[in-house]
């Protein structure tokens, strides 16, 4: 038979070792280790830990094919996370699942950053504007990368897709060149070449250019990058 506990008055159940309490239940059957009010900001809490150090709660294995982990569960069918560390035999990683019916995982923080094991290094970080920031802790723009970095293609806001940096000034589609406008043109404007005039140093000086060209600066009658887009 089972061994039952009972308090029948609507007042807490407190547990003490060393005339000191370390754990109460309340009325309401929720439970506080370290804390005589388990309660919190968003109301009351079923279970809240608190120490005047740090606060451990620990999951554990000892199966080398096992995993100490968290389940997390809502009234909604497949509406799950679990936060996992496995042991793998020796290799151990740490990964986060969701059930189908939570397609979204969201977090309120201000900024995600990302960093090395031990060293804490910072790699990547997503700032509250929605910028990323890769190699920098201040990203201006939606991409803001502070080193080398490789792309397979480029597409611009017409549609236009650069996917190879070429190296000559006047020739194919898909190629730039340093030229000066006929008028102020502004980044992504489009003229045709025959408004272009080359002015590099690699014997095509004064070279009228055909086809269409994209700004990819800004063009005040000074030498400017082009990109050849037809």
């Amino acid at each position: 038979s089972a061994y039952n506990l009972y308090n029948e008055s609507n007042t807490p159940m407190i547990f003490y070792t060393n005339r000191s309490e370390k754990m109460r239940i309340d009325s309401s059957g929720n439970m506080g280790i370290g804390t005589s009010n388990p309660s919190g900001p968003g109301g009351t809490i079923n279970l809240l830990v608190n120490s005047g150090g740090d606060t451990i709660i620990k999951a554990e294995t000892t199966s080398t094919t096992g995993a100490a982990r968290y389940d997390y569960s809502s009234a909604t069918a497949g509406s799950y996370v679990v936060s996992q560390l496995s042991d793998n035999s020796g290799s151990p990683y740490y990964q986060v699942s969701a059930g189908a019916s939570v397609p979204i995982i969201y977090t309120d923080f201000g900024t995600h950053v990302w960093r090395s094991y031990g060293g804490y290094t910072q790699y990547m970080l997503i700032n509250s504007s929605g910028n990323v920031g890769i190699g920098t802790g201040s990203p201006s723009y939606l991409l803001d990368v502070n080193g080398t970095a490789r792309v397979g293609s480029l597409i611009f806001s017409d549609g236009t897709v650069q996917s190879t940096a070429a190296q000559s000034t006047a020739g194919a589609v898909g190629t730039y060149a340093m030229a000066i406008s006929s008028g102020y043109q502004s980044f992504g404007d489009n003229v045709s070449g025959s408004a272009l005039v080359t002015s590099d140093n690699n014997g095509d000086y004064g070279t009228v250019l055909s086809g269409t060209w994209k700004c990819m600066g800004y063009s005040t009658g000074t030498s400017t990058l082009w990109l050849r887009i037809a």
